[in-house]
């Protein structure tokens, strides 16, 4: 059956629109003007004049962290200790019986107290049911001293005074957190899926899989995906070669235009909020520090070398301007000409003109947030100092430069919503619209180029640029109709909703 929609101002990239859509079998067939397409079709929907933009596709989040956020403790919203110690006991009050409490959402420059949560205040709520509640960033955790006893971790990255921990000291606290069954992931799934599509979100491109637990979470994507709701690639962290062999045999023939193996996730350092991001001089305002290298060179070398063999694509979470040269160092050394399996750096943050001129030299897909300035521009200059902050979040003289972008929220660490990316992204304000004329503002990007990189840019980087990210004939029928004409009025971005949303041809979702 053939359905048309019809009277809409459906953006086809680059500043282009049509009218109308005929769409079959989940493929769109012809893009025009209303009264040609109309008569073609079976069945009509107005778009009464509607804006219409392609499924945006988040280039990287974490849709598992996602699911804690929503049904777990959400520190988001909390501004000093006593909130974070109320938001647990709400919890606690509705879990009776809880034997382990999760969170994830606190950050220290948001409290009143301006420290970092630490155990003698989770203790003041319970020192017998264990808790682990991580950084906005999750590069940090706190946990009170049931959970540090039961763990019982001797680490140079975990105080045992103050509960807590930095990068790879996270994991051992986290396995009982993330140790759960198919049946919990899968409804975890369902709330994130519909937490998506609401924001007109169809593709996510997710980090969710790991060294111990890929066949569980796998089969749990593998089973919601069969509902062909939402698109999912896998970013997959596992750096034990043996581990991955087993991976890619046993997962990588059971993809689907629904569920697909991406690239090898790798990480070079931490978080700036956090101050564990690696630079390459001290901290700005914390001069014992120049931030954690998480992975050594050798380790990640062999990675590099083996996703080579297996021509399959990397992307490196890195920073720091210390961690990105050592990324580019280490990608140059083995990548070909032309970077054709599409490695790339996730975050780009701190970056001088060197390190930008590399990711045109060496053609590297860039994976960025903007909506990290929400956050993010209150500190960069106290992080890393005025000059250093200047060339740094650069999505504009990358765009110039002709790198690969790819939008994305690293979500749970920001909102999911992409119009408030959008807005990071164009008008480099936070939610506040702070500052009036943007920070850094020669940075911005347009508002094309942005929806651009949110849809055809993230289809690139997950080598589905043919089917993924623009509606015109011979691509997948994913789309949303939104509430407010952005082209005519971009500073509507923040108020900007999703009306409905199409995955494959099928509504699914309408408010």
């Amino acid at each position: 059956m053939k359905q048309a929609l019809i009277h809409g101002k459906i953006y086809q990239g680059s500043g282009a629109f049509c009218q109308a859509l005929l769409i079959e079998n989940g493929t769109i067939l012809r893009a025009g003007r209303t009264e040609d397409i109309a008569p073609c079709a079976d069945t009509v929907f107005d778009l009464q004049g509607r804006v219409v933009l392609p499924g945006f596709n988040d280039s990287h989040l974490h849709a598992m962290m996602v699911g804690e956020t929503l049904c777990d403790v959400d520190l988001s919203a909390c501004r000093s200790i006593a909130d974070i110690q109320q938001a647990i006991r709400v919890y606690l009050d509705t879990h009776q019986g809880a034997t382990l409490v999760h969170g994830i959402g606190w950050n220290q420059d948001q409290l009143e107290e301006r420290r970092c949560l630490e155990r003698r205040d989770l203790d003041a709520i319970s020192a017998t049911i264990p808790m682990v509640m991580e950084r906005v960033c999750t590069h940090v955790l706190t946990v009170n001293t049931a959970m540090k006893n039961k763990v019982n971790l001797v680490d140079e990255d975990f105080d045992p005074d103050t509960g807590i921990a930095q990068e790879n000291a996270c994991a051992p606290f986290l396995r009982d957190v993330r140790d759960k069954s198919e049946a919990t992931i899968l409804n975890q799934l369902e709330t994130v899926a519909a937490h998506c599509l609401r924001h007109g979100i169809t593709s996510i491109q997710t980090a969710d899989i790991k060294d111990g637990n890929f066949e569980r979470v796998f089969a749990a994507y593998a089973r919601f995906a069969a509902r062909q709701t939402l698109r999912i690639t896998h970013q997959f962290h596992i750096e034990d070669i043996p581990t991955l062999e087993r991976f890619l045999r046993t997962c990588q023939p059971r993809t689907t235009r629904f569920h697909r193996i991406g690239p090898i996730k790798a990480f070079m350092d931490g978080s700036l909020g956090a101050r564990t991001a690696w630079l390459s001089s001290p901290y700005h305002d914390d001069p014992s520090t120049c931030g954690i290298q998480v992975t050594t060179a050798q380790k990640f070398q062999e990675l590099a070398a083996y996703a080579k063999k297996k021509r399959l694509p990397l992307i490196t979470h890195a920073i720091g301007d210390a961690a990105i040269a050592c990324v580019l160092d280490q990608y140059k050394a083995l990548q070909e000409p032309g970077n054709p399996l599409r490695w790339g750096v996730v975050h780009v943050q701190i970056t001088d003109r060197d390190l930008l001129e590399r990711f045109r030299s060496q053609n590297i897909v860039a994976y960025i947030q903007p909506v990290f300035l929400e956050y993010d521009l209150h500190i960069v200059e106290e992080r890393v100092g005025k000059t250093l902050a200047a060339t740094s979040y650069a999505f504009r003289t990358l765009h110039d430069f002709g790198v690969p972008l790819c939008l994305g929220t690293d979500a749970p660490v920001e909102s999911v919503d992409p119009f408030k990316n959008l807005h990071c992204a164009v008008f480099r304000q936070d939610y506040d619209r702070y500052p009036k004329n943007g920070w850094n503002a020669q940075e911005r990007l347009s508002l094309e180029d942005a929806i651009d990189a949110y849809t055809q840019g993230s289809a690139f980087a997950q080598g589905m640029e043919k089917k993924l990210g623009k509606l015109e004939p011979g691509y997948w029928a994913d789309l949303i109709v939104i509430d407010h004409d952005i082209f005519q009025d971009p500073k509507t971005l923040l108020e900007t909703k999703a009306l409905k949303t199409m995955c494959h041809g099928k509504w699914v979702y309408s408010r």
